[in-house]
């Protein structure tokens, strides 16, 4: 779960502060701190070659989810009814 005070809060309240625009805890008037906590070794931009794998990983994906759902309505609708 994530804690953005001394409370102990969930996701649901980081949505509900996005449209609270409230600074402090009303309960336990903590500052809301809401900092990335990133790799000190981290890359400023993501490279041109991770981009490209994951957008070619996802086609990937896609294309096989849809061949093999082409293939069971291919075999419910098309072979099922004319072996039954």
């Amino acid at each position: 779960l994530f804690h953005p005070c001394v409370c102990t809060g969930s996701i649901n309240l980081v949505q509900w502060l996005k449209y609270s625009r409230k600074e402090y805890c009303e309960l336990c008037k903590h500052r809301y701190a809401f900092t990335p906590i990133y790799s000190p070794d981290m890359p400023k931009r993501l490279p041109v070659k991770d981009i490209f794998g994951g957008l070619l990983k996802s086609i990937g994906r896609a294309v096989r989810y849809w061949l093999h759902y082409t293939l069971v309505a291919f075999a419910w609708l098309g072979v099922v009814p004319l072996t039954a």
